[in-house]
Formats: structure tokens, sequence, C-alpha cells
């Protein structure tokens, strides 16, 4: 892979943006997705980005692991997995024919984060005793993982709509990230072949900078209160599903 310095800049910024993002501040990188992918290419990007995205992904898994909510994550990971088989298969018969998918998705996460927003405003929790919005937005975040690596807005409204505090859904949706990272790598390496010793190895030298946004994620997470963190995950998963509307209707991928 060669690039310009000018877009090695933008990359370096993106993998900040994607620590950040891990490090708890749910939605940072929602920007990364499209850039990457007018960098790289579609499937590329998304291939380039999953390593750095384990890898902090397990750093901030093992700080954030004392408020984890392991019934809700149980509950959602089986049809995380279930959306990460769909997207696979999508994956490989559309190839880089997926703005019908990133306008699904947008418009899921739009309609989701305004459910959030209602639920917020009347202080009220959501009630869900078929456990529905486990399986549509478990699937949902699955998909998103597999295409794009767009997980966190999904999975951070499900828990939002639980109304869990604030270091309950950062402590779970840093687990779900990870263990479904770890599931998508099988299919980047021998189904769609994405990660490559070129993106590996690219993938490396930006690692520092994944550190760095991890830990002004982890610092960040501190600085804000409650209620101001629920505002900033509600606003930046708005802005991500957005963006990947706006990606899909001009096709900028």
């Amino acid at each position: 892979m060669e690039f310009s310095v000018g877009v090695l800049i933008v990359i370096t910024l993106c993998i900040l943006l994607t620590g950040i993002g891990k490090g708890g501040i749910v939605g940072a990188s929602c920007v990364t997705i499209p850039v990457l992918a007018m960098c790289m290419g579609g499937q590329e990007s998304v291939g380039f980005l999953l390593p750095i995205s384990l890898a902090a992904s397990f750093l901030s898994a093992i700080r954030n692991r004392t408020d984890v909510n392991w019934a809700a994550l149980m509950k959602s990971l089986p049809w995380a997995i279930l959306g990460i088989g769909i997207g696979g298969y999508v994956g490989m018969v559309l190839r880089e024919e997926k703005e019908s998918f990133f306008i699904l998705l947008a418009l899921v996460i739009i309609v989701g984060c305004t459910i959030t927003i209602i639920q917020h405003l009347k202080h009220s929790a959501f009630r869900d005793p078929f456990g529905i919005s486990y399986m549509l937005f478990g699937i949902l975040a699955g998909f998103a993982a597999m295409i794009g690596n767009a997980t966190g807005p999904m999975i951070s409204t499900l828990f939002l709509l639980q109304r869990f505090p604030k270091k309950q859904i950062v402590d779970t949706h840093v687990w779900f990230c990870f263990i479904t990272d770890v599931i998508k790598v099988p299919i980047h390496v021998f189904c769609w072949k994405t990660i490559t010793f070129d993106s590996f190895m690219l993938d490396l030298y930006m690692a520092p900078a994944m550190v760095v946004g991890v830990f002004v994620g982890f610092w960040l997470i501190r600085v804000l209160n409650e209620k101001i963190y629920k505002n900033t995950v509600i606003t930046l998963s708005c802005i991500s599903a957005l963006v990947l509307l706006l990606q899909s209707i001009f096709k900028l991928v």
C-alpha cells in the first residue's frame, strides 16, 4: 500500500478517532468509515481497520470490565453473530455495492436514536418484554460491524433504551465490540481476504495513534458526567447515521 503524505495524515487521524471511540466515547469515530473508504476502497478499508479495532477493543476491555451487564450482552450476542454471518455473505456477493445497506443502517440508527431521545425526555424506561429490541439491534449491530465496522451507534442505542447507567453502557459496549471483532477476523482473512500482509504492516505503523486515542477516550469518560455522556452518545450516533446516509446517497465509496 502506497499513500501520499496527506492521505497518511488523514488515515492517522481516523485511527486516532477510532481509538477514542473504543475508549468509550461511542460515535467518536463516525467519520472514519466513509473517509477511510474513500482513501482505500470499501472492503479494503474495513479489513485494514479491523486489527486496529480489535487491538483497541482489547485495551479497552481490560480496563472496562467491572460493570459489564452480562445478561444484556448474552441476549444480544447470538443475534449479532447472525448479523455478522449475514454481513459476511452479503459482502462476498455484492462486494462494493453496499449503498442500499448503508441507507438501511443509517435509517435504523436514526429511528433508534429517535426512540432513545423520546424515552430520555419522558424519563421512563423502554418496555420490551419479548426482547425484540435485542434481536433487532443485535442483528443490525452485527451486520453493521461486518459491513463497515459501524457497531457502536446501534448497540449503544440499545443499551441507552434500557436506561443503563453510564459505566454499564461503556463496559458492556466495549466487551460487545471486542467479542464481535474477534468473530469477524476469520471472515476477513479467509472469505473476504481483506486482511493482508501489507494492510497489517500499515496497522502496526498506525498502532501508536490508536493507543493515544484509547487513552484520550479513557480520560474523556472520566471527565464527562452521565447526562453529558448520554447526550454525547445520542448526538454522535445521529451524526454517524447521517454520514452513512450521505455516503450512500452520493456514492462516495
